[in-house]
This record gives C-alpha cells, sequence and structure tokens, in this order.
C-alpha cells in the first residue's frame, strides 16, 4: 500500500493506467483451531476480557492484511496483538501450528485447509459471502460494515499509454475471459473471475485508493 511507503519512485495515479480488472476475491478472517474462535462476536468478546491476548499473525506488515486488522480493532475498541512474520507462508504456519490465533488471508489461500478441519473461519471480507464458503457469514452480517477487503487483480499499463490502445486491451481480455478453457483454469485457482471498462476499473482502483490510504497512514508503518 503506497501509504506506507517512506519513498515511492512514481505517482501510481499518473504513472500508471489500470486497463483490466480480472479477477477478485475476498479477505478472509481465519482462526486456528486452539483458539476456540468461531465467529466476530466470540473474538470481540474475547479480545475485550483480556485485552492484548489474542494475537493475529500479519504475513506483509504495511499491507491490506494488516489494515484489515486496524479497522477492526478501532470499529470493536479492542486490542489485538499483531505478530509480524516474514511472509505469508510462515504466517501460516503459525497459525496451523497454533502459535497465533487468527489470520487475515486470501479465500484461495485457506480454502484446503478450512475444508479439511485445519482451520475455522470467522469471517469473509467481500461485499457477499464467497462463492466457495456459502455458509461462512460476512463481517458486515456480523454488524462490522467497514471491515469489507476485496483483492483485486488486474493489469496495468504506463499511464501514457493512448485511450485508444487500452480500450483495445480491455476488450480482448475480455473476450478471452469468455473462453471456456481459461474460465476453468481460473476458477480452478478459486478466484471469482470479473471483467469491466476501463473507466469503471480505474475508477475502483481510486475508491480504493481513497478508502484505505487513510488506515495505512494511521497505522503508523513506514516500509523503506
Amino acid at each position: 500500500m503506497t501509504a506506507t511507503l517512506a519513498k515511492l519512485p512514481f505517482d501510481p495515479e499518473k504513472d500508471l493506467a489500470g486497463i483490466a480488472l480480472l479477477a477478485q476475491t475476498p479477505t478472509m478472517l481465519v482462526a486456528s483451531t486452539q483458539s476456540g474462535l468461531r465467529n466476530l462476536s466470540h473474538l470481540v468478546t474475547r479480545a475485550k476480557a483480556s485485552p492484548g491476548k489474542v494475537t493475529v499473525g500479519i504475513g506483509a506488515p504495511g499491507s491490506l492484511r494488516q489494515f484489515v486488522i486496524d479497522v477492526l480493532s478501532k470499529d470493536a475498541r479492542i486490542e489485538l496483538l499483531q505478530v509480524p512474520y516474514k511472509g505469508a507462508a510462515p504466517a501460516m504456519q503459525a497459525l496451523l501450528a497454533g502459535e497465533v490465533d487468527l489470520y487475515p488471508a486470501d479465500v484461495s489461500a485457506v480454502l484446503p485447509h478450512l475444508q479439511s478441519g485445519k482451520l475455522v473461519a470467522v469471517a469473509t471480507l467481500g461485499e457477499g459471502r464467497a462463492e466457495h464458503l456459502p455458509d461462512v457469514p460476512t463481517a458486515a452480517e456480523q454488524g462490522f460494515p467497514n471491515l469489507r477487503a476485496d483483492n483485486y487483480y488486474g493489469l496495468f499499463a504506463p499511464g501514457s499509454m493512448p485511450a485508444s490502445l487500452q480500450e483495445a486491451i480491455n476488450s480482448d481480455v475480455n473476450k478471452a475471459w469468455n473462453n471456456p478453457d481459461v474460465r476453468t483454469k481460473l476458477t480452478d485457482l478459486r478466484v471469482q473471475l470479473v471483467s469491466s471498462p476501463v473507466a469503471a476499473y480505474q475508477k475502483l482502483l481510486r475508491d480504493e485508493a481513497r478508502r484505505w490510504l487513510p488506515v495505512g497512514r494511521a497505522s503508523g508503518t513506514r516500509i523503506n
């Protein structure tokens, strides 16, 4: 997230152009089976009873996953202990081993562990319920409407690319998404295929930046 970068050698809004939205997947809050956590109400009750005792693995400090925990902590008025790890893999291993109670992750990364019963789904943070986990309620359904975090995958180009070329690439990508083989392969990755016009994608990027920049700045995290 640009809000946490101490120095950035370019202007994301001017020097980059989002030209095609490809797919999205929501972030999920998952818990270790040892934690006993089952939903957000239980999590908040536990955290209020023992401030700073509920632990959260953070695989990428200064990222959307940390910001999700910051939003939850602020809205629920609780204190969670954030434990940083050097990447998503060690954070996931720590969660599976019960070294931390909670972890925010992509649905695609945790789905096998949820299906095997090794992890527990606390909430999905998408606008709606996750396609592969229809029984897991969203954070909004559990009383936290601000706790929404989708991960978007898309194509970018230099900001100087002519609008006509941006539109042409966007059109070709959307045509590819109608190919059954392409759709099958990407669906197997457990992501939701999406598409949009160039202007709509660029508006989405601006809206997401405006929503998360204040959270990133308030976090105090700075990455050199």
